[in-house]
Formats: C-alpha cells, structure tokens, sequence
C-alpha cells in the first residue's frame, strides 16, 4: 500500500485506532444518526483541518471484538440477546 493513497477499508490497509471521542464529535453522531433515521448505527469520520467530517453511516455496523480466545460479533450477540428477551 503507497503512502500516498487514503484507504477507508480496515480490510485494505488502513488502520482503526482508538479514539476518546470530544463531545463536537459525539453531537454529530448523534444528529446523523438522527438524520438518517437509524436507531443503530456506526458513524465514519475523519479529522480535518476543518474539523471532524462524517465520511459515511453503517447502518447494520458489524462490530468485532477481539480477544485473545475468539473473535465476537458484536452486532449478532445484541441480535441474540433481543431473540431470547422475546421468547
């Protein structure tokens, strides 16, 4: 992968980081997400000179969380838990 090419895919090279999220960021989560009509939804964004940019929204987010025994899908155990809830 060049230096020289922006990459928005995990899966092509371009790495995820942790982030403490300012509360300028979490309002605009919130109102896109509130935009898009979603009740459950990752927001993408990227840090400008601008400021923050929503570069796009996930509305079926697959989140992974990764330990050293197994991998989980988040968005399957949410999925899982409502299932039994309902029964």
């Amino acid at each position: 992968n060049s230096k020289d090419k922006w990459l928005a895919s995990t899966s092509k090279g371009s790495k995820m980081e942790k982030e403490n999220p300012s509360k300028k960021i979490i309002n605009l989560a919130i109102r896109t997400g509130k935009a898009m009509n979603a009740t459950f939804n990752a927001i993408d964004f990227a840090i400008s000179e601008n400021g923050p940019v929503v570069i796009e929204n996930n509305p079926t987010p697959n989140y992974i969380i990764k330990t050293d025994e197994e991998n989980i899908n988040l968005t399957k155990l949410i999925e899982e838990i409502i299932n039994i809830k309902i029964k």
